[in-house]
């Protein structure tokens, strides 16, 4: 497989379970709910508050999270759902998530949440919503493969590795899959 990651497998299912633990459910107040298109300003400004540490991670401003336009995003939200999760006492969006359904496959993309709000179960809420709402046969989503808490989260929520590439020197990336019985099986 190439270089070996700075995380492995055994160490991330230690850090999935972890979380769990340390992240218990807590009936937020906070619900997941369709974007719309007036949003996709305020969703692209956080997309790229939160993509900073993955580009101060990979010494890369020029990553896609950082440089897509309105008019790219405005693309995405056209081709599949995108979920938000607003503040309740303010209403600003702190956690969105995009998919779209292709040949009965589930792509989840952008999975984003607002740097105070971390490691609070918005992510884990944000990955189960999206999965109930669109029909699949299968999802598919990526990640840097060093990116331990990105790493632990996907596969506590059931996702397991198919595959992982180098892209560059220092990037390599991840790729986790979950068919819809295994999404069925966790709710």
């Amino acid at each position: 497989m190439g270089r070996e990651t700075k995380i492995g497998i055994q160490d991330a299912r230690h850090l999935a379970a972890k979380q769990n633990v340390e992240n218990p459910k807590n009936g937020s107040l906070m619900n997941a709910e369709p974007a719309l298109e007036r949003d996709l300003p305020e969703i692209l400004a956080l997309q790229r508050l939160a993509f900073e540490c993955e580009a101060r991670a990979l010494n890369d401003w020029t990553i896609q999270p950082m440089t897509e336009t309105l008019e790219e995003l405005r693309q995405e939200f056209f081709a599949g759902p995108v979920l938000k999760i607003c503040e309740p006492e303010n209403g600003r969006i702190i956690a969105s998530i995009r998919a779209h359904e292709e040949n009965g496959t589930l792509h989840l993309a952008k999975l984003i949440v607002h740097p105070e709000f971390r490691r609070r179960g918005l992510a884990s809420q944000l990955l189960r919503e999206i999965q109930t709402r669109i029909p699949h046969r299968r999802i598919e989503l990526f990640t840097r493969a060093d990116n331990a808490g990105n790493v632990a989260l996907y596969l506590s929520a059931g996702f397991r590795i198919f595959l992982e590439k180098d892209f560059t020197e220092n990037l390599r990336m991840a790729y986790f899959e979950k068919t819809a019985e295994e999404t069925d099986a966790l709710e």
